[in-house]
Formats: structure tokens, sequence, C-alpha cells
């Protein structure tokens, strides 16, 4: 496995992201993955992280940012909703998010999220932070959509790690800067709607699931100041203070 795995990312050297989508390597090559025994899969993450971030590394590799970002959305698909698969799935997920964010799998503490301007180590065209901030949307809508992170679900282990990467994805939307120029990959997606009315609905449906995300689950101060039931200690859970992240 994880020979196969230095194969094909390695391929990506001279092989167009956009062409490893179209012919499912991509995607065949997560779901192999996902459904190796546990031990494959253990063994095999640090190979595949190290040689991301080899991928990452290199100067010449100006679609580093497009092909993590389809590893992740390609393994989150094939791993949401299965306990067996979810736990290993959000763990490579992890490590290429960090990669993308700061250049290494294990990301330095200078580039915790919470931090606002923080430099992401890749960048990417208009069209891919269009279709991550795209996919990121749907993610929160379709498997965040709780309402209320308190409680018993604001301490299931599932839950916290999904807030974690879709606050980790937004992070990168809104500030990996552009290829074509030295400005946020946002701003000039922003300023290309004008002109692309493709990518004028894609940014709108977009902005509008984070906005229906945000009127359902996100809460006020005068919603966290009020008392509950069991008292405000039930509204101090791990999922609440990384769904804070995002709706701050």
């Amino acid at each position: 496995m994880p020979q196969v795995w230095a194969l094909v990312l390695e391929s990506f050297q001279t092989v167009s992201v956009g062409r490893l989508v179209e012919a499912r390597i991509i995607e065949n090559l997560i779901k192999a993955f996902l459904r190796a025994p546990e031990d494959i899969q253990q063994s095999t993450i640090p190979r595949i992280l190290a040689i991301s971030e080899g991928i990452a590394a290199d100067a010449q590799t100006k679609d580093a940012g497009k092909l993590l970002s389809n590893l992740i959305f390609t393994t989150l698909a094939g791993s949401l909703g299965n306990p067996a698969l979810e736990t290993v799935g959000q763990a490579v997920c992890s490590g290429w998010l960090d990669i993308i964010i700061s250049g290494a799998a294990a990301r330095p503490t200078a580039h915790d999220p919470a931090l606002e301007g923080v430099p992401i180590h890749v960048n990417m065209e208009v069209a891919e932070v269009s279709a991550l901030l795209r996919r990121t949307a749907k993610f929160l809508r379709t498997h965040l959509n709780q309402g209320s992170f308190e409680g018993a679900t604001g301490a299931q282990r599932s839950v916290v790690t999904r807030l974690t990467l879709a606050s980790d994805l937004l992070l990168v939307a809104f500030n990996v800067r552009s290829k074509e120029g030295k400005g946020l990959a946002v701003t000039e997606l922003e300023a290309a709607t004008a002109q692309n009315p493709a990518l004028a609905q894609e940014y709108q449906t977009s902005l509008d699931d984070l906005v229906g995300w945000l009127f359902l689950n996100a809460r006020g101060p005068a919603e966290e100041q009020a008392p509950s039931g069991l008292g405000n200690v039930s509204l101090q859970t791990p999922a609440s203070a990384r769904a804070k992240r995002i709706t701050d």
C-alpha cells in the first residue's frame, strides 16, 4: 500500500491534478486505503503525509493545494458516517490540512488556526479557492448542522474532530494567497465574480450555505450568558469552543 501511494503521489510531478481526478485515480486510491486493514492504514499514513509534505515543499509544484484539497474531500466523502473509517480518515485529513497551512504534517504552535492572518504555505487559483469554499460550506451544512454543540452533543469525538477540520478548511479558504497575484485568493475571487457568472453563482451559493449554517448554529452573547437547565457549565464543551472559533 505505501508503495502504491508513493507511485501515484510522486507521479503528480508530471501529471496534472485535473487528469488524476478525471481518471478517478485519486478516488480509487482513497477507496483502496479505506478498505485496507487498520494496521495497514496506520502504517501507511506516515508515508502518505511524508510524500505529501515533499510535494508541498517543491517550488515547482504549483497545484499542491488543489491536490491536497481533493484528497481531503475525497477521503471525507468515503469515511464520514462510518465509525470504523471516520477516525483514520480524519487523521490523514488533519495531516493534509497541516501541510496546506504550515508545510509540515505536524503543524507548529505558531500556526494555530485561532491566530488571525496566519500565513498559508500553499497558494491557490481563484477557481480552486471557490471550489474549496463551496465544498467546506456544504460540509458544514451536511455534517455539522447540529443547532447546538452543548451537552452530550458537544462531547462527541466525531463532532469535535469535524468542527476542527471545518475550522481549518475555512482558515485556508479565507487566508490562502493567490497564484495569480500577491493578494488573498478570496479577495481576487470576489473581484472575479463580476466577469464570471458561473463563479459568481458558486460563490453566492457558498455564502448562502455559510450564512444558513451560522443562523442555525451560532450563539450570540445573550444566549451564551443565559443559564441552561444544567447551568452554564453545560455550554462549555470541546465542540462549542471549536464552533465558536468558526462563528466568531
